[in-house]
């Protein structure tokens, strides 16, 4: 997976500033990423994985938009057949963006000429893109185009159709072009939504193993304390209210402190006055927790990245796939509705 830089350098990354760099947010396990240049620059991914000639792979990019700090992160997924399951490769959050995905494309290469002779080929099938109302629609036009070895008839071996109920491209083996800049190509329908859970694949399981093992050590260490544990995160109630009870679709009215489980460095506070908001809108985390306790109490949270902020940096201030300790004071509901 590769995102490319902001600006107009071509050569050196060296020379493209901070503000402009893609920043790498998070790679899959044993997924290796660095910086690329001299076709533009950014930053780039791999994984080495044996692949099966004749096995059908899925992949997924999500665009995850901020239109006020003009920025997108993108997240590239495989799906491996034989484990039934999506695997992350890389996430990678792209400056001076904030759009979505646009120009959809894919392509057959080879980077060496001294195997020219063999010919590489590749099935398209059960295309979709999710829409910005989360409808998805599925993609059954395709149009032919090449690169500038194509363009400039410096190989002139290359072809694409539909065949089958699918896409095809191919080029090398010295046959003769079967296809021409601009053809388009249409294949049937196959309706075949794909289902898709991109919080619950191969590195999320793995991550979430590692976040329960380090909660359980700084339990048993006595760093921390708890009460107990409730779908995935570990609770102490520190205050106990004796208001109305808190339900997950309250707007709740709260006094909180957030810091690193790793460092007990606070990352956010709240104010000389409560901070509200709509419970459902927040991190999964504090869905579960916060209606722990009753109007007054006051409960500490353990959240483990996967229930908290993941992969995504909700600011500069938390890194990828942290470990986040809250304690919070509920002072107040507002009834949905009311």
């Amino acid at each position: 997976m590769s995102v490319w830089d902001a600006g107009n350098e071509s050569i050196d990354r060296a020379k493209v500033p901070e503000d402009k760099k893609v920043q790498l947010l998070a790679t899959g396990r044993d997924v290796v990423a660095d910086g690329f240049g001299n076709e533009g620059t950014g930053g780039h991914s791999h994984w080495v994985y044996p692949w099966k000639n004749g096995t059908t792979y899925g992949f997924l990019v999500t665009a995850m938009r901020d239109t006020v700090k003009k920025t997108t992160i993108y997240t590239g997924y495989i799906y491996l057949p034989e484990m039934k399951q999506w695997k992350l490769l890389a996430s990678f959050k792209a400056p001076m963006d904030g759009g979505y995905l646009k120009n959809l494309y894919s392509f057959v290469e080879n980077f060496s000429g001294e195997n020219g002779q063999l010919q590489r080929e590749a099935l398209y099938r059960n295309q979709w893109v999710q829409l910005e109302d989360g409808k998805w629609q599925e993609l059954t036009t395709a149009i032919f185009s090449t690169d500038a070895t194509g363009r400039a008839g410096d190989r002139i071996d290359y072809g694409a159709g539909e065949s089958d109920g699918q896409f095809y491209l191919w080029n090398g083996g010295f046959q003769p072009a079967n296809v021409k800049m601009g053809d388009r190509f249409t294949r049937p329908p196959l309706q075949a939504k794909p289902s898709i859970l991109v919080n619950n694949h191969i590195d999320s399981n793995w991550q979430a193993q590692q976040d329960k093992a380090t909660i359980l050590t700084a339990i048993q260490q006595q760093s921390i304390d708890t009460t107990g544990s409730k779908e995935g995160i570990y609770y102490t109630l520190l205050e106990k209210g004796t208001g109305a009870p808190v339900d997950v679709s309250d707007t709740v009215q709260v006094f909180y402190k957030g810091y690193f489980l790793a460092s007990g460095a606070i990352f956010d506070q709240s104010g000389a006055t409560p901070a509200s908001f709509p419970l459902r809108r927040l991190i999964k985390g504090w869905q579960i927790g916060v209606p722990l306790g009753n109007v007054g109490s006051k409960v500490r949270i353990i959240i483990p990245s996967g229930l908290a902020y993941g992969i995504r940096n909700r600011s500069a201030k938390i890194a990828p796939n942290s470990i986040l300790v809250f304690e919070i004071q509920v002072v107040g509901v507002r009834k949905q509705g009311g």
